[in-house]
């Protein structure tokens, strides 16, 4: 009897096991990594506190590295690396403002240009000016006087050298005065991938 039910526990334990580790699998196949810039980041100017959190993708069984930035002037930057067979970013500024103002605008781009994404494939661009320019765009105006929600593509302006890659600026706004956030900007940039 004890035999029996020794070999069933080895049974139930190798199974287990096995599940285990079939569920990590493809954070090993993983060939780009997600980075933490916590240490970069702390030092910017005006940050008032930085938190890192890190998940998997409920979908894709992927790593998901994010920073969470606040600042001094009630602003935060939220910052997502998903990176494993292709690099996944997106970077999301909260501001109090309806637009952001230029001060955040340019956080926004500093954090950018730390990220490993932006310095393989985009660093011939400033990220600080690409931030700055953005709301003033032809396409980000003309959306923004028909909507207060909309996404555009980026890929005629930035080019990742050749590689594959999709590149979308995203904004939000609301006129309440009751949320701690009233736009929300966002940049996502994927490279790699088919």
């Amino acid at each position: 009897m004890t035999s029996s039910l020794t070999i069933s526990l080895f049974k139930w334990a190798t199974v287990i096991g096995f599940c285990l580790i079939a569920s990590e699998a493809p954070a090993k196949d993983c060939t780009i990594k997600n980075v933490d810039l916590t240490k970069s980041i702390k030092a910017m100017p005006d940050t008032l506190a930085v938190q890192v959190s890190r998940r998997r993708d409920p979908n894709s069984n992927e790593p998901v590295l994010r920073h969470t930035i606040d600042y001094i002037n009630g602003a935060t930057l939220v910052l997502e690396q998903q990176n494993c067979l292709m690099y996944n970013l997106r970077l999301t500024l909260l501001s109090p403002e309806a637009i952001p103002g230029e001060t955040d605008l340019r956080r926004l781009g500093m954090v950018l240009g730390l990220t490993p994404v932006w310095s393989t494939y985009f660093k011939r661009y400033d990220p600080v000016a690409v931030a700055v320019d953005e709301p003033k765009s032809e396409k980000f105006r003309s959306m923004r006087t028909s909507a207060d929600q909309f996404s555009y593509s980026m890929e005629n302006r930035l080019d990742a050298h050749g590689e594959s890659s999709e590149i979308i600026t995203s904004f939000m706004s609301t006129d309440s005065q009751m949320v701690p956030y009233r736009s929300a900007l966002s940049l996502y940039i994927g490279v790699g991938g088919q």
